[in-house]
């Protein structure tokens, strides 16, 4: 399953999957090739796409991923596909559902590979908190942390974000 940003499709001719990235740093065109966000939303459009397309599937070649970052937004990435991608991307994802599966199956303990932090501070705003007990939602980003409630905001956070400030970015 994949929730897109924004799919733009010219039915016929080609597909654009478009990101957005709010982070100050722009990463390097391998790695975004290499995540798993980049692979699953290509896969998933060439392989179930068809809806978009007047009901004709989507070619590989057809299909590219753009992020767009807002801190450099005269510098999209552009991540064209293709058919060997698409099948190698294919055979790694089936191949993580085969390994998860087989984990599932064997009653294999995850836990072991990925063993919970000691440091619960890290599962304030996780929404997968309630899987470890350690709460039944994710915290709210708006509220302080009980470190940070005994904090002088203009004092000990001078670098905070006045949103009045920000320049509004044209496009």
């Amino acid at each position: 399953m994949a929730k897109y940003d924004l799919i733009a499709v010219q039915p016929g001719r080609a597909a654009v999957i478009v990101d957005w990235k709010t982070g100050e740093r722009r990463p390097k065109r391998a790695w975004l090739s290499a995540r798993l966000q980049t692979r699953v939303y290509r896969y998933i459009l060439t392989a179930a796409g068809a809806h978009l397309n007047d009901g004709r599937p989507l070619p590989p070649d057809r299909i590219a991923m753009l992020y767009w970052f807002a801190d450099h937004p005269g510098q999209p990435e552009r991540l064209p596909y293709s058919e060997e991608q698409y099948r190698a991307d294919g055979r790694y994802l089936l191949g993580l559902i085969a390994e998860i599966a087989a984990a599932g199956a064997t009653g294999a303990a995850l836990e072991d590979e990925f063993p919970m932090t000691d440091d619960e501070r890290r599962c304030r705003f996780c929404p997968y908190r309630s899987l470890c007990g350690r709460g039944i939602e994710a915290g709210d980003m708006a509220e302080p942390t009980l470190e940070e409630a005994d904090l002088e905001p203009e004092r000990d956070w001078p670098d905070r974000i006045d949103f009045e400030q920000v320049g509004e970015i044209a496009f």
